[in-house]
């Protein structure tokens, strides 16, 4: 744009100047998708670690639930065309909102699992007590963030009935 505008030197002549920046445009798009989902990733296995799995008793839906996720991300690593080339940007688009929906709904799932933890299986309102003290400070996805601050209550009710 700077040789567009100098006249003292000898110009250029695009044709179309927008055609200069469609390519640098789609890449920031969809390097901006791949952060999307590297963000997912952590937000997940923030949650889904070694700490629940101890207070759960079970690793198995948990793991389960881990799987789906990568499953996921899986799915974006190995999208069939140049992910980078425009033309391909509406197989691109398509798979990428499949992905958010898919992750959405592992969403929704983890949010059960956790119900399901802290109302039936916790081992000791001590470890679980630990657990949500932990994950107080850790960036999850908003809706688990919010499904675990409500669980003190469930907290709570089994430590009275350790005692």
């Amino acid at each position: 744009m700077d040789i567009e505008t100098e006249i003292t030197i000898r110009r250029w002549d695009f044709s179309n100047i927008k055609d200069i920046f469609v390519r640098p445009k789609h890449m920031l798009l969809i390097l901006g998708n791949f952060n999307t989902a590297c963000v997912v990733l952590q937000e997940f296995f923030a949650i889904l670690g070694n700490d629940l799995k101890a207070v759960a008793g079970s690793s198995d839906p948990i793991n389960a639930i881990t799987d789906r996720v990568k499953d996921q991300v899986r799915k974006l690593e190995t999208f069939n065309n140049d992910v980078f080339n425009p033309e391909y940007f509406t197989e691109w688009k398509t798979t990428f909102q499949t992905f958010q929906q898919q992750i959405d709904v592992i969403e929704v799932d983890t949010t059960h699992l956790i119900t399901a933890t802290f109302k039936e299986k916790l081992n000791s309102s001590e470890g679980a007590f630990e657990l949500l003290s932990k994950f107080k400070n850790v960036k999850t996805r908003p809706r688990i963030e919010e499904e675990l601050s409500g669980k003190y209550k469930n907290v709570l009710v089994r430590y009275k009935h350790e005692l």
